[in-house]
């Protein structure tokens, strides 16, 4: 089996580009931190004045999303593959064997580099549409997880398939629905119970339901 997860319309996104409106609090910004991707705390003054601010500067829901599928045991075992979607529809691919840096600044700035074209090792950026993404991956299952799909466990929808692929998208924004065609691209529309759950919760819960791959292959051999 393989397991994939993409964490979708993440809000992840460089420091806007100055314009009239917000170039005083850019040069501030600039200047006492350095930090290129937005962030609601370090940026917090200039949010104010971006759409969406309440939404928008939470590159820090992708690191700790990041950090608990490269620690997980699933990809320990080699079953698993991230992608992060971006709202800018931008695509990052995360090498298995990569370790997200514990330190959040060091991630922000690997992420701006990133971003800004740079190379860092262990992450592949292209620009892709959610939809074409998800054409691309061509998993045998696509899960969306949402707080208005049915109530079933995550664990029922991986036992029923000892091998191909389950493709599990998570919302990576801290407010509000998807923007990308997540709803009409999925198989299977599932919530993991009545409580409205954060990213970081429903990625733990995707990981821990995934069965022992011992299991799996025995299961594969009959």
């Amino acid at each position: 089996m393989k397991v994939i997860i993409v964490l979708a319309d993440s809000e992840l996104e460089l420091v806007p580009v100055q314009t009239a409106e917000v170039d005083t609090e850019l040069e501030a910004v600039q200047s006492m931190h350095a930090i290129p991707v937005l962030d609601q705390y370090f940026h917090h003054d200039l949010m104010q004045k971006l759409p969406e601010s309440t939404r928008r500067g939470r590159a820090d829901i992708v690191h700790n999303c990041l950090s608990l599928c490269q620690n997980s045991i699933p990809n320990r075992k080699g079953i698993l593959q991230v992608y992060v979607h971006t709202r800018d529809d931008k695509v990052i691919e995360v090498d298995p064997k990569i370790d997200i840096p514990p330190n959040y600044i060091k991630f922000l700035n690997d992420m701006g580099t990133l971003l800004k074209g740079g190379s860092v090792p262990g992450y592949k950026l292209t620009s892709r549409s959610f939809k074409d993404l998800v054409q691309d991956i061509n998993a045998d299952l696509v899960v969306a997880l949402t707080p208005v799909g049915g109530e079933r466990p995550m664990k029922e929808m991986f036992e029923s398939r000892s091998s191909g692929s389950v493709l599990s998208i998570v919302g990576g924004f801290p407010e509000g629905d998807y923007k990308s065609p997540v709803m009409r691209t999925a198989d299977v529309h599932i919530s993991l119970g009545p409580r409205l759950m954060r990213a970081p919760e429903v990625i733990s819960e995707v990981l821990q339901s995934v069965p022992k791959v011992t299991s799996l292959m025995k299961n594969e051999k009959g």
